[in-house]
């Protein structure tokens, strides 16, 4: 299957400067997800953020999105026109307190098959590490060895392998879609990257909804 197959889907990822749309919800890095049920929720969340790190819906025309300059976006949709899509906001936080596996759960038993975007975001090749970003993982019980390399004497993480491996597994390799396989941190043209740039401005605006 290609993204052509899913007419009911429309999403996007676009660089726009911080205060150009306002947020719906106040990103913690945390593993809150907010389900909009309606346009006057979406109205409110837009007023009053809420703090949480994603949302998801059932409505049609209810545009959902997240920010991120090196955390990684993911957007999730259903086969099925009357399934949900989601998006959710994911940094090393956002893996370590399982927001992506939460989000699966939260979408379960419901028409057709779960489907997830992978967006942007700072890659193994650029996403230095120390001990204690090691520390914080295998506090949690989770060992993340597998997604480290060791190279020019420091440490290195893959986000998005991770997230992909040991968070969304159970999602098989078909429904698992890569629209920017790109890192924010070192590709050209550059995009958003908080690392380099020392700031959140610009900043890539991940979203989606159902047609």
């Amino acid at each position: 299957m290609t993204m052509a197959n899913f007419p009911h889907v429309r999403f996007g990822f676009s660089v726009e400067a911080k205060a150009l749309t306002r947020s719906l919800v106040e990103q913690v890095h945390g593993k809150e997800v907010v389900e909009i049920k309606g346009r006057s929720h979406r109205e409110s969340l837009i007023q009053h953020p809420v703090k949480a790190d994603g949302l998801f819906t059932q409505e049609r025309e209810i545009e959902l999105h997240v920010f991120s300059a090196d955390c990684l976006p993911l957007l999730f949709f259903s086969s099925h026109e009357k399934g949900p899509i989601a998006a959710i906001h994911c940094g090393w936080r956002g893996a370590l307190n399982g927001i992506p596996s939460h989000t699966l759960q939260r979408l379960k038993d419901v028409p057709g098959e779960i489907h997830v975007l992978f967006g942007p975001c700072i890659m193994g090749c650029c996403f230095e590490v120390r001990d204690d970003f090691v520390h914080s993982f295998e506090e949690s019980g989770k060992s993340i060895g597998a997604y480290l390399e060791r190279s020019r004497g420091r440490m290195f993480f893959d986000l998005p392998r991770y997230v992909r491996e040991q968070e969304l597994g159970e999602i098989p390799e078909e429904r698992v879609h890569w629209e920017e396989n790109r890192c924010t941190y070192c590709t050209a043209p550059p995009l958003p990257s908080y690392r380099r740039n020392g700031g959140t401005d610009p900043r890539i605006r991940a979203w989606i909804k159902k047609a």
